[in-house]
């Protein structure tokens, strides 16, 4: 084994790398503007003395699931994320490859909450044009239905479970990569198509 890989050269406690500040940065500025959005929304919703509606609490349901991914991406750069493996030791790579995996999960159920909440509030707003209204529920029920699929795919890709980010555990069996790689790519391309 390459003795960078065991011993690393670079200090084990040398704080965040630089891409993590980058990202971490961006992440949690979009991250404080979607809470202050939502608190403003509850609050004017409130003022108005309007009832909260399903796309309310769908929309508060997303932020809770991004809460969740932006802790566990930033324990991903506590672990070290942007920093070269070689300079790593195997305990770091495996903590650092836990929250990169716990990311997709949350973000994948995030992404679809908040897809959800939006389709909810269109319907609402224009239910009287009906072509639009039903364009609005294939689309979305189509991009949940691909994005449940990725999330099942993401989170029963091995067994035993730990050995989905530790690869020290052998997996007394795997999901092939090549179907999930194609799930992705459909749902992308559809996102792309079906926003636009």
């Amino acid at each position: 084994m390459d003795a960078t890989f065991v011993f690393p050269t670079e200090p084990l406690d040398r704080g965040l790398s630089q891409k993590s500040r980058v990202v971490l940065g961006v992440t949690w500025t979009f991250f404080i503007f979607a809470f202050q959005a939502i608190v403003l929304r509850f609050y004017l919703t409130r003022k108005i003395r309007r009832p909260f509606t399903l796309d309310d609490w769908v929309m508060l349901l997303a932020l809770g699931l991004h809460t969740l991914f932006q802790v566990f991406f930033t324990l991903n750069c506590v672990a070290g994320f942007g920093y070269d493996t070689q300079t790593m030791t195997i305990q770091q790579i495996v903590d650092m490859s836990k929250w990169a995996w716990a990311t997709v999960p949350v973000n994948l159920l995030a992404n679809m909450a908040s897809r959800l909440s939006i389709a909810i509030l269109l319907v609402h707003i224009f239910s009287v044009r009906l072509w639009f209204k039903w364009l609005v529920i294939s689309k979305t029920a189509l991009l949940i239905t691909l994005g449940l699929a990725n999330f099942v795919f993401v989170f029963f890709q091995a067994s035993p479970f730990p050995a989905s980010w530790d690869f020290r555990i052998p997996a007394k069996w795997q999901l092939s990569h090549e179907p999930h790689n194609i799930l992705i790519f459909t749902e992308l391309s559809k996102s792309v198509l079906l926003d636009s």
